[in-house]
């Protein structure tokens, strides 16, 4: 009844009060404030309107909330504000901390071990990934490195990220330009997700120009990729398992005179493993026993 009897505003201004609560209280009061705060989100959908207040009163109090439980469901909290307003909490999230800092790495790897990607949170703990992102100097290699994880992701995951990040460099945002584009670079290698270039050549060669030299050798590093994903898809991608000629028109053996003929695949190629196959998907238990405790 405690989440479902207040209006939006109301409950909005309750989970404020519950999470400031939760990190001045004891830990008994801490437990009980965690409840409420669960009860009050739990119609996440009526919030949409007041998720970046509710995002800042997040992200100010999560180093001060040290109780497990609190702090367990105030990730879940941010869970479920995602799933029913995924736009309004990232962008809310990029204001409150534009720069990447502890709380938003500890965000992403709580989203990413709620989704099924425990080995990829791993992954990146082994390569020390996360540091990476909390340095400004690095920032854009661990976001790189982030890439490379998610390109083991099921091809429908990489084509929104891809689709997502062209339209957000085409927009010209300056601000967003290096890590977007240290993203992009890394999903150029999978064949199976630039069918037009025409976009990435476009956004490549104004960025090209910049003044920044990381910029300009992530460009550069794209531009590379994409040349060898496209070549590896006109010569039939050599090797590797889902590479099917196709067949000569009429459906007749190659002859003689076509021999020299260049072959293509019959279908998408992936970069990475399908989740349930081996490197992709869910972990075993103790994997994401794991993950869960490097949070």
């Amino acid at each position: 009844m405690l989440g479902t009897s207040r209006q939006p505003a109301e409950r909005a201004h309750s989970i404020l009060l519950a999470i400031e609560a939760m990190s001045s209280r004891s830990i008994e009061e801490a437990h009980t404030d965690a409840r409420m705060l669960e009860a009050l989100v739990a119609d996440a959908a009526c919030l949409v309107e007041h998720v970046p207040p509710v995002v800042r009163g997040m992200w100010s109090s999560v180093l001060a909330v040290t109780e497990a439980s609190a702090r367990c469901s105030l990730e879940w909290a941010l869970l479920l504000l995602t799933c029913a307003a995924p736009d309004e909490v990232v962008a809310s999230l990029l204001r409150c901390s534009p720069s990447c800092d502890r709380f938003t790495v500890r965000t992403m790897k709580a989203l990413l071990c709620r989704g099924g990607y425990e080995r990829h949170v791993l992954a990146m703990a082994r390569k020390g990934g996360w540091a990476m992102l909390l340095n400004t100097e690095t920032h854009h290699m661990g976001v790189g490195l982030l890439a490379r994880e998610m390109r083991k992701s099921p091809r429908q995951l990489r084509l929104f990220l891809f689709q997502w990040l062209t339209a957000l460099l085409k927009g010209r945002e300056p601000c967003w330009e290096m890590p977007a584009m240290a993203f992009l670079v890394e999903l150029l290698a999978c064949a199976d997700l630039c069918q037009d270039p025409h976009d990435v050549l476009i956004i490549s060669a104004r960025l090209l120009r910049s003044d920044c030299r990381v910029m300009r050798g992530l460009v550069l590093r794209g531009l590379m990729l994409l040349c060898k994903s496209r070549r590896a898809v006109s010569r039939g991608q050599p090797g590797q398992k889902n590479a099917v000629p196709v067949a000569p028109a009429g459906g007749a053996p190659a002859g003689r005179g076509q021999r020299h003929q260049r072959q293509g695949p019959a279908g998408a190629q992936q970069c990475g493993p399908r989740h349930g196959e081996a490197g992709g998907g869910p972990p075993c238990s103790a994997a994401g026993r794991q993950a869960a405790a490097s949070l």
